[in-house]
């Protein structure tokens, strides 16, 4: 987490600096929208022996805030609920979902055309805060965030923070069509992380709209 707000600190402070420059056309203004997303997710393990992931289909809905801060630079913080799959297996095939909260902030360039569309390249971290998260095997199911099951291999602890990429082209009424990708730098396995380590990562495609542009 040090690493993320150190991260942020620096990326701001850019961006002061770069707003200080009164040939950038400074126009501090906010603006906000909703936004739907399709995801792919899965796990990054690590031993590879120990474990193999493969990823699902789950989907995204939330909606965000953007500060622009120069002519093409831009502030967006986000508030998604997601549901996300992926099928894990060692000996069999097991399907892990979780419900959860994300919270990405993305520092963003805004390419704009002359006909007033723009493309948005963003970059920036995240934290992502878990709801319920089950596993689902052939003998049944389990909640791996019960805190008695801390000694087994699967609990998982029920946050994670990582970083995050989004590009994106928007119209100028403000439909956007959106591709993100995050990985977690976060080792999500409870009691048993010296043993091996699983790191979420999703890719999602969506749509958004935003007002006050």
């Amino acid at each position: 987490m040090r690493r993320i707000m150190s991260v942020l600190l620096a990326v701001l402070t850019t961006l002061s600096v770069v707003s200080q420059d009164k040939s950038n056309d400074i126009r501090m203004q906010w603006s906000g929208g909703v936004k739907v997303e399709a995801n792919l997710s899965q796990f990054v393990v690590s031993p590879k022996e120990a474990l193999l992931s493969y990823s699902n289909v789950g989907a995204s809905m939330g909606g965000f805030v953007r500060l622009d801060l120069v002519k093409n630079f831009s502030i967006q913080g986000e508030l998604l609920v997601h549901y996300k799959n992926s099928l894990v297996k060692d000996s069999v095939v097991n399907h892990v979902g979780y419900w959860g909260l994300e919270v990405p902030i993305y520092a963003i360039y805004n390419l704009r055309f002359d006909k007033g569309d723009s493309m948005n390249f963003g970059i920036g971290p995240y934290c992502e805060f878990g709801l319920n998260a089950k596993l689902w095997t052939p003998k049944g199911s389990k909640n791996l965030y019960d805190t008695n099951r801390r000694g087994e291999m699967q609990a998982m602890g029920a946050s994670n923070s990582g970083f995050g990429v989004i590009i994106g082209y928007e119209t100028t009424f403000g439909l956007q069509v959106n591709a993100t990708y995050k990985i977690s730098i976060t080792n999500i396995l409870d009691a048993n992380s010296n043993k091996a380590a699983l790191y979420p990562m999703a890719a999602s495609l969506g749509f958004a709209y935003r007002w006050g542009k």
